[in-house]
Order: C-alpha cells, then structure tokens, then sequence
C-alpha cells in the first residue's frame, strides 16, 4: 500500500468496527511551524469531543513491518485512552472569569508561523511570538490546552495587553521552571528515546563535551511542554546570570526546553547557532523546533537579545 492507500484502509477498516453511530474522518491539522498532519477522528454522534488520532507515526510503523489489522488495533486502543465518556461543557469556553487563572503563555517562532498569527493575539519578541493558551478544566482531557484566538478576546471583551499581564503571573505559577545539567538531560533522553545513528551520537557527543567545558543546562517547566517560555520569567534568568556571575548565552533546543551556558569567549555565538541547527534539522521534530539563532541574557540590563 502506499500513503493514499493506508489512508482509505484505515478508514473502511475503522468504519467497519466503529459501527454507524460513528464517523470516522481524517482531516489535515495545522501544527506549529506551518507542519500538516493527518489527523483521524472516530466521532459519536451523541459527544462534542473526539480525540485526533495523528497517522504519519502509524505509516512509519507500517513500513516499518507492522501489519494493517495490527495498526487498526493500536488506533483504537489509542482512541479508547483518550476519549471520554461525556460531553464538555461549553459554557466554560465562554465564561472568562473561570479561564482568567490558566491563562498562560508559550514561545513559538514568528516568520515559520507568519500567517497563523494573524489569528491569535500576540507579541513579537525579536524572531518569536508570544501567545496564548488556557488549560481546560477538566480532569479527563490531561492537562489539554485551548490556543485564544481573535475571536475569543473579542467575545471575552479584553485586549492581549491584559492576557499578557495575565499570563506573566500565571505561567510561572501553574508551570514553575525547573533546571538539569545536561548531561544528565541527553544522557536519560538517547537512553529512553532509544534512536540509533552515527549523526545523533556525534551531536549528543558535541554536546557533552561542550558540556565538560563549561557549565550547561537544560531550562524546561514543571511539565516539560512548552517549557522554553521559561525564559520570559525575569526573576529565573536574572538569578541563573548571578549564580554563573555572567551573562548567558540561549541555545533554542526546542519549543520545550532552552540550554543555558555562561558567556565565555571560548565560543563563538555563529558557532552555536551553526550547532542548533544542526539538531534542529537531524534531532527535533519539525513541528517542535523553536529557532536557529542563539540568544544573550544580559544581566546588566535584565534583557534577552539576540
């Protein structure tokens, strides 16, 4: 079978087990960084929610070997962990007074998501955006997050100037910042990962070795997502400079996770930036990847440039 093919198999077979009060659908999502996905969709008539189901990991696993009617049962086993059993209540979607606390902040890159931010508020911080995001409340959707759109601060009534005051409050809050050394870091993730390759062993060695030299850090939030908005929480920049007595240099490892490393004039920041983008085109996910620049803290002013 090729893609197209997969595709409408997957659909008969899912149809078929799903039953007639059930639509099965695959649509394109639009992810960050302009990336398309397939998305698939098993839809009871009698829910306002269904899971999305993405396939590019299951065309992987089937040219890998894995065969169809096996990959039918992983999509449905994958459906059944994350559907619910109810409809959401919508009234939350509207009432901002109860969104106003889980409103938060996240970076993503401004030229790779030019036209998508029209849509959403936002600011430019030198080549990434800041927008904005809510945690639903509801146990059953894990932590699940909406993105504000234009038309929701339009219905709410309020400007992005508030969800950015908001935000600078309750993002460190609800997704406090948490610090590894990377070795430890890269060391845990090539354990887990598992991925094999003499490109990413040569960057995982590169960067320990870098690592050995000077001090590096991996800077992520509690939850490890989204977590390189970390770096707009003044008071954990301005602390780290004065424990490394220095400015810093930040290397963009993705829209998770920033490293940290003191100024030295060891390096040289195009060096860098060649090192990140090097990763971000063999190591990060293209939907993941925050930026290619290397960014400076200076401590003397409390300010990120790049």
């Amino acid at each position: 079978m090729n893609y197209s093919e997969f595709k409408m198999y997957l659909l008969t077979e899912l149809s078929n087990y799903a039953g007639c009060d059930v639509q099965v659908t695959i649509h394109s999502v639009r992810k960050n960084n302009g990336i398309i996905l397939d998305g698939l969709t098993m839809h009871r008539t009698e829910r306002n929610v269904a899971p999305t189901i993405y396939l590019e990991k299951y065309w992987e696993r089937y040219q890998e070997g894995v065969s169809g009617e096996e990959i039918v049962r992983q999509i449905i086993s994958e459906n059944e962990k994350y559907s619910i059993d109810r409809n959401l209540n919508v009234e939350e979607f509207l009432d901002f007074d109860r969104i106003r606390p889980r409103v938060m902040y996240k970076l993503i890159n401004f030229k790779m998501n030019r036209d998508f931010l029209d849509t959403v508020p936002m600011r430019k911080v030198m080549d990434l955006a800041v927008i904005y995001i809510y945690e639903v409340e509801d146990e059953c959707l894990l932590r699940a997050t909406c993105t504000v759109r234009n038309e929701d601060i339009e219905r709410w009534g309020v400007t992005e100037e508030e969800l950015w005051e908001l935000a600078s409050v309750n993002t460190p809050r609800n997704e406090p910042a948490k610090i590894k050394g990377i070795s430890e870091t890269l060391r845990d993730f090539y354990t887990v990962d598992g991925r094999e390759g003499e490109q990413c062993f040569e960057d995982l060695d590169e960067m320990i070795g870098l690592a050995g030299m000077t001090p590096m850090h991996i800077l992520t939030n509690k939850s490890q997502v989204f977590g390189a908005s970390c770096i707009l929480y003044p008071d954990m920049m301005k602390t780290l400079a004065r424990e490394f007595k220095s400015d810093l240099y930040v290397l963009p490892s993705s829209i998770h996770e920033v490293i940290l490393m003191p100024v030295d004039d060891a390096f040289n920041p195009d060096d860098l930036s060649a090192m990140v983008r090097e990763i971000n085109e063999h190591e990060v996910l293209p939907q993941e990847v925050l930026s290619d620049h290397v960014y400076r803290y200076c401590a003397d002013r409390e300010v990120i440039t790049m």
